[in-house]
């Protein structure tokens, strides 16, 4: 009894220090949106050249999600966990340094690989070890992610306010990573995972699966276009503000971060909720396209407050979107969670290469009140690929297929 009482409690540490490195994981991705003007004039970029380091980010993507298709159920997820943790310490000390700008972008690349890697462990964790309510934590790791992203901007215009140098921001939240990562070091080392080789011998039966439904390719370009919808809010919302509408006080650019990040985060804690009063597929086919008219209407309209409230409503109506997803996905193949979430990054991080170079060509040569337009068309496309899987979806007379590692199982 005592022994079982040790290995729960231990299990709920482990949980609880998985939420934390979401949630200092997460801090970096917004942070940077807050600090792209900063960066620009330190290195005296164009917008092309400042998009080139969420492009090279988005390239190490696909090469750890290629690399994680094969390796992620094959080895302990847990101490991987742990290493690329460690890693991206590192990486954020580095960049603290304001290295050359062509280190500058091999770093980010290097990030990206390991942000990756992070993104997709965490989620293909949780889903193998909580089986029995996925859905639930999935949305509470999540909710730390947004949680991290809504203190990014406010972390970075703390220490702003404090030190004139942008570099600030990635060397003290290096430091308190440092910290996180020894804590995790000393909790999960007595923690024995079960090998993988179940995974292992039914890795490439799961690929053709994967690849030969439908159902996961709608699913999967869906995700993909309304991952670079969010994206492209956080790292063009403040440019836009300040270099296209001339908003001169930059408390503004950070206020309307961090309330997106502030309705996502409200969103997943809600999405649990939600799902019990309607049905929330159908929840979604409203929302969707009522938020790109709301962005429509905002950015026609101008006024830089209106546009911080219909930030903070489409986060509200659309945050729980990108959990729901990894859930669903896994629900049809809940024994290869780690190629499920690996493929649906791979995807997403393919298609968001080309774009996100394109995004910042356009706003260099169309101008930041035009090129804010590509936020609406995404989503827009998003909602499309959301309405085929649904129709698809409809047609179907028997309950998608699940993979289980050795065996289909309707």
């Amino acid at each position: 009894m005592k022994s079982t009482a040790h290995t729960a409690a231990r299990k709920k540490a482990v949980l609880i220090l998985l939420y934390a490195t979401m949630f200092f994981f997460a801090i970096s991705s917004t942070m940077v949106g807050i600090l792209n003007p900063d960066i620009m004039t330190a290195y005296h970029l164009t917008n092309t050249e400042i998009s080139m380091m969420s492009t090279l980010q988005q390239m190490g993507s696909i090469i750890a999600m290629v690399s994680a298709a094969f390796l992620s159920d094959r080895f302990p997820k847990l101490r991987m966990i742990l290493i690329f943790f460690a890693v991206y310490t590192v990486l954020l000390f580095s960049i603290g340094l304001v290295p050359p700008y062509v280190l500058l972008l091999a770093l980010f690349l290097v990030l990206g690989v390991t942000n990756s890697w992070l993104n997709m462990l965490l989620s293909a964790y949780i889903s193998e070890k909580y089986m029995e309510n996925r859905s639930s934590v999935m949305n509470i790791l999540h909710a730390f992610y947004s949680l991290g992203s809504l203190a990014g901007p406010i972390y970075a215009g703390f220490v702003k306010s404090l030190s004139s140098s942008w570099s600030r921001s990635f060397y003290f939240l290096s430091l308190m990573c440092l910290v996180l990562t020894l804590i995790i070091l000393t909790v999960t080392i007595p923690v024995k995972e079960r090998d993988a080789e179940k995974a292992k011998s039914g890795l490439m039966t799961g690929f053709k699966a994967l690849l030969s439904d439908r159902l996961f390719w709608l699913l999967s370009f869906f995700a993909a276009f309304f991952m670079i919808y969010q994206t492209a809010v956080s790292t063009w919302i403040a440019l836009y503000l300040e270099n296209g509408l001339k908003v001169e006080n930059s408390r503004l650019s950070e206020m309307a971060l961090t309330l997106f990040w502030l309705g996502i985060m409200l969103s997943r804690f809600l999405q649990p909720i939600l799902s019990r009063l309607f049905d929330y597929r159908k929840y979604l086919a409203a929302v969707l396209p009522t938020s790109a008219i709301l962005y429509i209407v905002a950015f026609i309209v101008q006024n830089p407050v209106f546009i911080t409230i219909v930030l903070f409503l489409s986060g509200l109506l659309l945050g729980a979107v990108y959990p729901t997803v990894i859930s669903l996905a896994c629900e049809r193949y809940p024994m290869l969670s780690g190629t499920v979430t690996s493929l649906l990054s791979i995807i997403n991080a393919a298609i968001s290469m080309g774009i996100t170079i394109f995004i910042g060509f356009m706003m260099d040569h169309i101008g930041y009140r035009t090129g804010i337009f590509l936020l609406p068309i995404i989503l827009i496309i998003s909602c499309f690929f959301y309405c085929l899987y649904r129709n698809s979806m409809k047609h179907l007379l028997t309950p998608g297929r699940r993979y289980s590692g050795s065996q289909d199982a309707s």
